[in-house]
């Protein structure tokens, strides 16, 4: 959602908290951080797995009014993060050119991979993270098993609410995106694929 539609609807819903989740903000750069301190009912969250490649130390961030956050912290854990994390949290928070590249590197993948479903006729929703979710219909499971055999992974999200048929790619660097697409073109004309199916 467009931040004018995430302002409007807090303004419509004063009574209730309106939650922006922002895991992908590095790779589109649209934020309500900045208009926590005038919404009172407005909480940002982040997360340092995605931009920052430390999803397995489980650590992100909430910003708030000071009495909306009292009411997170009540059901907190009084250790709900490790030490690990928080020691490496600051030498992450510094390397703020390693984070401006590789977001640079994750949006011209997008739009190379964007434009590469375009050309194979692969639907697909358009996206402003560090992955595509794309239509292959009943060959989802094949494709999987396909691109797996040429070394990329992709997720199955079949299983999810509204998405039977959906598979979603996530994007790296160049290399990464060049190897992904050449396996996609390859796994799709092993599997038969076409959008008629």
């Amino acid at each position: 959602m467009k931040r004018e539609q995430l302002l409007a609807l807090a303004a419509a819903a004063p009574h209730a908290v309106l939650f922006v989740d922002e895991a992908y903000f590095h790779f589109h750069g649209e934020s309500l951080l900045g208009d926590v301190p005038a919404i009172p009912n407005l909480v940002v969250g982040r997360t340092f797995s995605k931009a920052y490649g430390l999803a397995n130390l489980r650590l992100g961030m909430l910003a708030g009014q000071a009495s909306l956050l009292q009411y997170v912290r009540k059901v907190s854990s009084p250790y709900n993060v490790n030490g690990v994390a928080l020691d490496c949290l600051p030498v992450a928070l510094a390397d703020d050119a390693y984070v401006r590249w590789y977001s640079g590197q994750v949006e011209r993948g997008r739009e190379r991979m964007m434009a590469g479903l375009c050309e194979l006729g692969v639907p697909f929703f358009p996206s402003a993270a560090n992955f595509i979710l794309m239509r292959i219909g009943p060959k989802h499971a094949e494709l999987v098993r396909a691109m797996r055999g040429h070394g990329v992974l992709l997720r199955d999200r079949s299983s999810d609410p509204g998405c039977d048929g959906f598979v979603r790619i996530t994007l790296g660097i160049e290399e990464h995106v060049t190897r992904g697409l050449a396996a996609l073109k390859s796994s799709l004309e092993e599997i038969d694929w076409s959008l008629a199916q």
